[in-house]
This record gives C-alpha cells, sequence and structure tokens, in this order.
C-alpha cells in the first residue's frame, strides 16, 4: 500500500557555498492540501526557520496550513461566486448553450442524440453531486 501524502514537502538547502542558509528546513504547499493553486504557488521554497525537521512538519501542520486554510476560506465568503449549478444550468439546451453556439459558430456539426446525452451525464452525474454547491468565481 502506498503512503499518504503529505499536503506540503520539506527539504533543506543542500548548496555548499551557502553557509547563512545552512541547517534551516524549507517548505513547499503541494496541490494535494486542497488549497488554492495561488496559495501554492505563493507558498513555494519558503523557510520555516526551524534547524529541526520534526519542528518545522510540527510548526506546518498546526500553524502554516491551518493559517492557510483560514485565508483560503475568508476569501472564498467574500467573493461573489456563482454555483456550478446555475453555471452549467443552460448547458447542452439548444439555443441558450454558449458552448453549442461556439459549435455551431466552428461550423462544426452535433447530432440530437449527441446533445440529449450530454444533457443526461450532466443532470445524473453533476446536478445530483455535492458537487453542483461549489462556487464558481466571477470573471473579472
Amino acid at each position: 500500500m502506498a503512503r499518504a501524502q503529505l499536503p506540503f514537502y520539506v527539504y533543506q538547502n543542500k548548496r555548499k557555498d551557502v553557509k547563512t542558509r545552512g541547517g534551516v528546513w524549507y517548505y513547499s504547499i503541494s496541490r494535494v492540501s486542497g488549497l488554492p493553486n495561488d496559495i501554492c504557488e505563493r507558498e513555494h521554497r519558503k523557510s520555516t526557520g526551524k534547524r529541526r525537521k520534526s519542528d518545522a512538519v510540527e510548526w506546518l501542520l498546526n500553524e502554516r496550513i491551518p493559517e492557510l486554510e483560514h485565508e483560503a476560506a475568508n476569501r472564498v465568503d467574500q467573493r461573489n461566486d456563482l454555483p456550478l449549478r446555475e453555471y452549467l444550468d443552460p448547458f447542452y439546451i439548444p439555443g441558450i448553450c454558449p458552448h453549442l453556439a461556439r459549435l455551431e459558430a466552428d461550423r462544426r456539426k452535433v447530432s440530437v442524440r449527441w446533445i440529449v446525452d450530454q444533457r443526461s451525464r450532466l443532470k445524473r452525474l453533476v446536478f445530483n453531486d455535492e458537487i453542483s454547491q461549489i462556487g464558481i468565481p466571477p470573471k473579472p
């Protein structure tokens, strides 16, 4: 069985020419953490300020990760997100669907059967799932 992946990577700088940073552990937040991508990219190659790996891991688990989760939760609450269900509601309905309009503009032919199948998949697999309640951020 595979070992569960941690939501971060912890490593030391192994360069020999760097004397001032020797022994300090660094971290990068991975996308496995479930945090938004911009937070993961911002928290890349940051110093923990700890000289022992166990202290660095403990700091990340008990302080830094909860702090980042709180920041992400506050940011989502402040946005005026459109639920995925409302965003996908007009899809695969002829005359309303933006995707079908794009296909028609590209002069692609789609059958009525294909449209019915796609709409059925949306209803069955997406609309009935709890994922349909997640928010889609508005376009800037």
